[in-house]
Parts: structure tokens; sequence; C-alpha cells
């Protein structure tokens, strides 16, 4: 992968390559970035660039051998960690290589695949997938011995946060002290969660969301989409360019999640349980990704309710969407979104967990009246 397959974060690029160019390779750094940033496709694209026989100035040739290893996730001096679950059959806890084809196939598929992606892809079920102390030890095994190429060795970590406390302690020494030549680089969304004591001894490449320019065209280099359809994408993605592929993906059901939306919404106002029990089974028989697609686009539509009581010129939506908002704005305050938010986050969540989405859905349904109700004053 080259910096240029990359979306936007031109400046992070050009202290890599600076850093590169200068022999200021820091060999333990930190790609921090919200998901959908493009951090791991960001890391892969730096390793690459370092490695590459045949560098350009502003990127890795792309032909070289180092290179078409690097792409291919095939580098013997290239090597990826990430959180895998442990089949209950098993005695002792997987390693990362025990799935490294599978994760090889969905990366080189989608290089902006997310956690939730990747356990659904490789393990079929909602469990917790972690970077376990048995995997530490295999980082620190693979890091010991010579690199093949002898120039540098990578250990790409993909989400860190995942990583149980006892496999963290394994690994400070390491990050402390690795051997000659030797580059970690840990891709995270959530540096919360991240043992500080790690984050102390790692330099921060910190990436900001992505412009709504670059993420217009990362778009419509992939997908035949209209201008107009490009930019409602990007608003209701809101930086996030896992999320962006997806709408686009689905991009046929974006009038239908509209029209889905005005329903629930009036459904839920007047407690029609009829059309709330039709609208899950609905949403029941859609695939998983059209479910998160229609729950994203109400997070989207709530943020711009909220919004049209503060400054419709900020508000990112069509002229239908806007006309149905400038009722139902009135509903929609800072006394109701946090929790609104909340509960679609968790919707999504629970999703990608497996979750029963026709009892999901009439929950939030039921606490969704509760939230509107305080506006009753006014009529849909």
């Amino acid at each position: 992968m080259k910096f240029s397959d990359v979306v936007g974060h031109t400046e992070i690029k050009d202290k890599l390559r600076k850093s590169v160019a200068e022999g200021r390779i820091s060999h333990a750094q930190l790609f921090l970035g919200y998901e959908g940033s493009g951090n791991l496709p960001l890391a892969r694209a730096y390793a690459q660039y370092v490695l590459c026989s045949n560098r350009l100035e502003i990127d890795s040739c792309g032909v070289c051998s180092s290179c078409q290893m690097v792409t291919k996730m095939a580098h013997p001096d290239v090597h990826y960690a990430f959180p895998v679950v442990t089949p209950s059959s098993k005695k002792e806890p997987s390693l990362s290589d025990d799935f490294i084809e599978q994760f090889r196939n969905i990366m080189l598929a989608e290089p902006y695949s997310n956690y939730s992606d990747w356990v659904e892809y490789a393990f079929k079920e909602g469990k917790n997938a972690i970077i376990n102390v048995r995997q530490a030890e295999e980082i620190a095994k693979k890091l010991r011995l010579k690199a093949y190429e002898g120039s540098y060795k990578f250990m790409i970590i993909w989400l860190p946060e995942q990583m149980n406390i006892q496999a963290g302690n394994k690994l400070l020494k390491l990050i402390e002290e690795p051997p000659p030549q030797t580059v970690l680089l840990l891709v995270s969304d959530n540096d919360d969660q991240i043992l500080s004591t790690i984050l102390s001894r790692t330099q921060l490449i910190k990436l900001k969301k992505i412009s709504d320019f670059d993420m217009m065209e990362g778009l419509l280099a992939r997908y035949r989409l209209s201008m107009d359809r490009a930019r409602e994408i990007v608003n209701i993605s809101d930086g996030n360019f896992s999320q962006a592929l997806t709408l686009a993906e689905y991009d046929e059901d974006h009038e239908k999640h509209f029209e889905m939306f005005v329903q629930w919404m009036r459904a839920c106002f007047t407690l029609d349980i009829a059309t709330l029990m039709a609208l899950g089974d609905e949403l029941h028989n859609a695939s998983k990704d059209q479910q998160k697609s229609f729950l994203l686009y109400c997070m989207h539509m709530m943020r711009e309710a909220l919004m049209n009581n503060f400054d419709t010129m900020l508000m990112r939506v069509t002229e239908n969407e806007r006309n149905f908002l400038i009722k139902f704005s009135a509903f929609v305050h800072e006394g109701n979104i946090e929790q609104i938010a909340s509960l679609l986050e968790k919707a999504v969540y629970y999703i990608d967990r497996n979750a029963s989405v026709k009892i999901m859905f009439m929950d939030i349904s039921l606490q969704f009246q509760d939230l509107l109700k305080d506006r009753s004053a006014f009529a849909i």
C-alpha cells in the first residue's frame, strides 16, 4: 500500500517522509485516529515506504519486490499482531498467526475494515477478540530474529486497546528497548484503553478526522456517485471513511432510509405499535450492513435536527430531509440528544454482536417515545 492509496492526512504523510529522509525513524510509534481514519492503511504505507528499494521522494515505488510483498501483506520483515478469539475447543490461547490468512484476506479486500468487520468476518459471532499474553510473547520472539532483507523489521500491532494488562506488561521492556533496526507501530482507535506505561514509551502520530474534500475525492475514486450523493455520504460519515464506504455500498438505500426514519419517528411519537412491529420486521430482514447503515443515517438525522435549532446554515441535508427536520427538530434538544445518540450507538454495537434486532428496535422505540414526548405541543 502506497501513501497515495491512503485517503487524506497530507501533513502526516509529509512528516513521515521527512523522518525517513533524515534517518529519524522512531522505534515505537502510535498511530492514533478515530475509527475510519485510515490509521492502519497509513501504518502499512509507512512500512512500505521505509522498506522500498526504489524509494521516491513522495512515495514508495510500488513495483520493487519489497513493495510487492508489503502490498500483499507477505513481507518477511513486516509482522502483524491483532485481536483474536480463542475457540472454546482449544486448550491454549490462539495467536494472530492462527488467523493471518483471514486477516490478510479482509485487509486486502478492504484496507479500511474496522474491529467489528474483522470479528464478524473471522469469528462469525459477537465474542470479544483480544491480544493475549501468549501473543505478546510471540511478538518478542519474532522481533529477536534478524531481518531477512537486512533492513528494518516492523511489527504492526493493530488495536492495542484490545490487549489485556498481562500482555501489555509483557511488551513494556520490548517497546522501551527493542532490538536494533526494529520498529513497532501501534495502531489504535482509542488510547484511553491503552496502558499509560505503553503510551509514554511511544511517539504519537495523531490523525485528525479526514477532511470533507479528501472524503469526497476518495469516494468518487471508488464509486460512480453523483456529487450531491457523495456530499450527503460525507456529511453523514463525519470523517469516518469506513462508514462512508458502507453507505456508498448501499447507495440505493438512501431514500428508503429517509422514508423509514420518518415512519419510525412518527410511530414513536404516537406509539403506533403495529407500525413499530412492521418496521422492526423490515429491519430484521435486512443484512447486517444495511441495518448498521440505517442506524448511522438516523444518528446523522438526529444531529442535523439539533443543528437546526442553532444554525440552519450548518445543516448537511437534502431538501426533503430539511423540510421534515424543520418540524421534527422541536423534539430534539440539549436535554435528550445525548440519550438519543447513546441509544443509536448501542444499537450499532449490539447488531455487531448479533443481538435480536426486533427486540432491540422495539426497546429503543419505546425509549424514544419517552424522550420525544416532552415536546408534545408540536405536531410532526
